[in-house]
């Protein structure tokens, strides 16, 4: 997924801005609409959603680890 995002975004940049019009963060070049925005919202989201997914099973595994038991 946010591999996905990431060519679609460099590809609208590249073929909007030309090689030397793209910068090292290509979302900070970009003028301010709202597909920039959306874009911005979607890339967060992922990241938040994926780090809940990996810190979940990184707990479970300490739990397990110190012996808490599972459920109620």
């Amino acid at each position: 997924m946010t591999g996905g995002l990431f060519i679609v975004t460099t590809s609208i940049g590249f073929v909007k801005y030309g090689a030397a019009g793209l910068r090292y963060n290509l979302l900070q070049g970009l003028p301010a609409t709202v597909p920039l925005y959306t874009d911005i919202l979607l890339v967060t989201m992922q990241i938040a959603l994926s780090m809940v997914v990996g810190a979940s099973a990184l707990f479970q595994d300490i739990e397990d680890k110190l012996g808490v038991p599972r459920g109620k």
